[in-house]
């Protein structure tokens, strides 16, 4: 079923830093294992007879961030939990460190090991193409998570990105009014969920005459976010609002520590360490107008369960897919002051740095985007 997870990040990080090496030498295992009998088909699905748990193996390109650890503490999770079911047998987390050819090599090595499930998390939306290709065609199931990547081969599954930063981009302009001055922080460039993200801030902002004074990247950083800030304060830029796409407890240090004056407006944080400074600064009073959306790193989860259901031979609903061939997960979570004291909530017993995440299970999922 579909549950709201509090992932806690403290309580398996050894367990992930250590686990996010694919195996033995940073490889599966040298056991000789097969696909098991499963045989290519269109769009990543692969029609397989196997009566064991699956092999799976998932591609992460980072830890560097608290998204992509939290992302895979709860693939840990579920892959605990369908090992005890029976659904995977062996399972084997990679991390490329942020270097294509990394990951292109790591991925070979798991066509060339046999197994049966790859999950990717992209680097970027090209560069894998023969990779991909190679894969399916030694009969392996190939889903792609959270970021997309740009093939008809093989199906992406993804948070909505572009909804995720569209509302937040609309609160500024309903907050600030149209023609105001706004700060805008992207993610990473070349990373397609940061572009699908700057793409909306930009057609929100533009559409409403809203100026863009200072914009750059942040990676996703505090510390990067704190030393952009400190730049925009520092130069005299005059601005109304900020949107950033992560790390606002890096912005708001700047603004405390150079004394200067809140925005009339910000969104576009996800942990709920920044969450709660955001209501603790409107507490008494709405001091800082603030509106912040939930971007799920339980979506690992919920491709996982896509991936297995597709090598079991299960067949997508296409009416589920979006424009691009892809499942693009709506927004299910936001906070502001209209709602913080409801939000606060679910927010209880969380660290700072977590977030709130949901996932979707194998049952879940075949209800929501598999063929009855």
């Amino acid at each position: 079923m579909k549950r709201l997870m509090a992932i806690l990040l403290a309580a398996v990080m050894i367990f992930t830093l250590a686990a996010c090496t694919g195996g033995p030498g940073g490889t599966p295992s040298g056991e000789e294992t097969t696909p098991g009998g499963s045989s290519p088909s269109p769009g990543g699905v692969t029609e397989n007879t196997k009566t064991d748990g699956f092999i799976v193996a998932s591609h992460n390109p980072t830890l560097d961030s608290t998204f992509r650890t939290l992302y895979e503490d709860s693939l840990n999770a579920a892959v605990a939990e369908y090992k005890e079911s029976g659904l995977i047998s062996e399972y084997y987390p990679y991390c490329s460190n942020g270097d294509t050819s990394t990951q292109s090599q790591q991925i070979q090595q798991c066509i060339n090991d046999g197994v049966d499930i790859i999950l990717i998390n992209p680097i970027s939306g090209t560069g894998i193409d023969a990779e991909i290709e190679k894969a399916l065609d030694a009969g392996i199931t190939v889903v792609c998570a959270d970021c997309v990547y740009e093939s008809d081969k093989v199906i992406s599954v993804v948070n909505d990105q572009y909804a995720w930063a569209q509302m937040q981009a609309q609160f500024i302009v309903d907050t600030v009014g149209k023609g105001a001055k706004v700060v805008m922080m992207n993610g990473k460039q070349g990373n397609s969920a940061s572009e699908l993200r700057e793409q909306a801030y930009r057609d929100v902002l533009e559409a409403n005459d809203m100026e863009i004074v200072y914009e750059c990247y942040n990676d996703w950083n505090d510390a990067t976010s704190y030393q952009k800030m400190c730049e925009v304060i520092s130069s005299g830029i005059e601005y109304d609002a900020i949107l950033s796409q992560i790390a606002l407890n890096g912005i708001l240090n700047a603004i405390e520590d150079n004394n200067v004056p809140y925005p009339k407006a910000i969104s576009g944080d996800i942990t709920a360490g920044s969450i709660r400074r955001l209501c603790e600064i409107n507490a008494e009073s709405e001091v800082m107008p603030f509106y912040c959306v939930a971007n799920s790193p339980g979506i690992g989860v919920t491709a996982l369960s896509i991936a297995i259901s597709l090598a079991q031979g299960k067949e997508i609903d296409e009416s589920v897919l979006d424009a691009d061939g892809n499942i693009s997960i709506a927004p299910f979570w936001d906070i502001s002051y209209d709602n913080m004291e409801e939000r606060l909530k679910d927010l209880e017993g969380m660290e700072d740095s977590s977030m709130v995440s949901v996932a979707l299970y194998m049952d879940e999922v075949a209800e929501a985007y598999f063929k009855q």
